[in-house]
């Protein structure tokens, strides 16, 4: 169990914690965002909402690769 230092627990938002990389299952349930006030949903939309996408382009990687 990962327990914060006290004082940091209030700044922690998240719908998931994985320690070490442990991976995440889209096929599960994902939801709940400070008090459980967002909801929940199943599938790979349901983290939609909480993340940013981004495009990373690593030089010299051919894009046909992407």
């Amino acid at each position: 169990m990962i327990r914060p230092r006290p004082g940091h627990r209030p700044r922690l938002r998240t719908g998931a914690v994985t320690p070490n990389g442990s991976p995440i299952s889209f096929d599960g349930p994902f939801g709940s965002y400070k008090v459980g006030g967002l909801g929940c949903e199943y599938g790979k939309a349901g983290p939609t909402g909480y993340v940013s996408p981004a495009v990373a382009v690593r030089a010299g990687l051919p894009l046909h690769a992407l």
